[in-house]
């Protein structure tokens, strides 16, 4: 039985060998299933784009996953968003917390730049404003930004900003103006040593603070307000590294699902959801960290709703971006390098893309091809896919479209 059973693989490997044409080796495989996306002044045309805007009608779920700070991201993806709300992606997940989420809504319709970076982690520039700005301008939920993250490391004051907007007793609000203040110096001390120590949440005066405010209120939504900053400290806080991975991809799925299930009782239909994350956590099987993130999570739900979803990972071959804490970093501000970084992941890709345009590369053929390549005699396999990079392979596995752009930029701080 058994026997017969790997004749009939190697049967339809065979066939879909021919009826694919195979190419000679790897690269003209991928370049045979890849199409352009043309770029001039912001605005995108071609092929590549043609395929990607057909997709989202059949999707329940389209994950986009980024490296992050680079401007071209989010003015693509808000160059996407007429088609993707017309298609009824109304609600928008992010990579940041649902106390975060709400303080971006506020700021973003009040047209309120964020007053210090990293508050919202990644919404501190005006690419990522707009594109968010613009998406709440046209979504027609009532529930438009999805937080699904942890609290930001450094967002201590932008949660007691949300928390000032409450209705606060006189010692409440003396508690509160005295956090504000205090996380805001934590904060400008952590920007100009680097030093992840001093962060606001790191510090036990600061936290000391917030249990007081959490005991002497009698403000439900205060008191769930802090003990979600503090709960999700302890996953800042660890320094055991598989509990805060683990903890935080678990918590994306848990934010996920309560967003989802909440519209699902308010409107009787299963939302359909677009999210922007790192392009680690769409991954459909383990991520880089090898756990199941909410990539994994969400291509699982999509199937057991009777429907599907989309996972597409935006990755640069070069780039003159960079975002860290160094005594050159003038508190943060996004600084260009000295020379452009090249990327040698994902691998392959980022070598044969062409270098004069954005390449989209549809690795579902090639998906189909390495699970058939696996479960046949070792003769009839594929010469150039038993060579094929195991990163390629994963990335195979996990992503259904690759879009390579040769080269991304820095973006603009909203204070500057």
């Amino acid at each position: 039985m058994q026997k017969l059973l790997l004749s009939i693989t190697t049967f339809f490997f065979l066939v879909l060998q021919g009826i694919n044409a195979q190419p000679s080796d790897l690269n003209s495989y991928l370049l045979k299933n890849s199409l352009g996306i043309e770029v001039s002044a912001d605005e995108f045309s071609g092929p590549g784009m043609d395929l990607l805007t057909e997709e989202f009608s059949k999707n329940q779920f389209i994950l986009f996953g980024e490296r992050h700070f680079t401007r071209e991201i989010p003015v693509f993806l808000e160059s996407l968003l007429p088609s993707l709300l017309e298609a009824g992606f109304n609600h928008l997940g992010l990579e940041v917390g649902p106390i975060g989420a709400t303080h971006l809504t506020n700021k973003v319709l009040l047209s309120e730049p964020q007053d210090h970076p990293y508050g919202v982690p990644f919404y501190v520039t005006k690419e990522e404003f707009g594109f968010v700005k613009t998406f709440l301008e046209n979504s027609k939920s009532k529930n438009k930004v999805w937080g699904l993250d942890v609290e930001a490391l450094f967002g201590v004051r932008t949660v007691i900003s949300e928390l000032k907007r409450k209705d606060l007793n006189a010692k409440e609000q003396e508690l509160a103006d005295d956090l504000h203040q205090a996380s805001a110096s934590a904060y400008e001390e952590f920007m100009s040593t680097g030093k992840y120590s001093r962060a606001p949440i790191f510090r036990k005066e600061i936290r000391s603070k917030l249990n007081e405010l959490q005991s002497i209120s009698s403000n439900e939504e205060v008191k769930w307000t802090i003990n979600k900053l503090l709960s999700d400290a302890e996953i800042h806080l660890s320094r055991d590294g598989y509990f805060k991975n683990s903890r935080r991809t678990d918590l994306m799925k848990e934010n996920f699902m309560k967003y989802f299930m909440d519209e699902f009782q308010e409107t009787g239909e299963y939302p359909k959801v677009m999210v922007k994350l790192g392009s680690n956590h769409i991954f459909r099987h383990f991520n880089e960290q090898h756990l199941p993130d909410l990539g994994n999570y969400m291509a699982n739900l999509a199937k057991s709703l009777g429907e599907n979803s989309l996972h597409v990972a935006l990755y640069q071959a070069k780039s003159t971006t960079i975002w860290w804490i160094s005594e050159n970093a003038q508190k943060g501000n996004l600084q260009p390098r000295d020379k452009p970084y090249e990327y040698s992941y994902p691998p392959v890709l980022v070598d044969i893309a062409p270098k004069t345009q954005w390449t989209l590369f549809d690795l579902r053929p090639l998906r189909e091809l390495i699970w058939r390549q696996r479960w046949v005699e070792e003769e009839d396999k594929i010469e150039w896919l038993k060579n094929a990079p195991e990163g390629l392979i994963k990335i195979a596995e996990s992503q259904d479209l690759v879009i390579i752009i040769p080269e991304t930029t820095p973006q603009t701080l909203l204070r500057d």
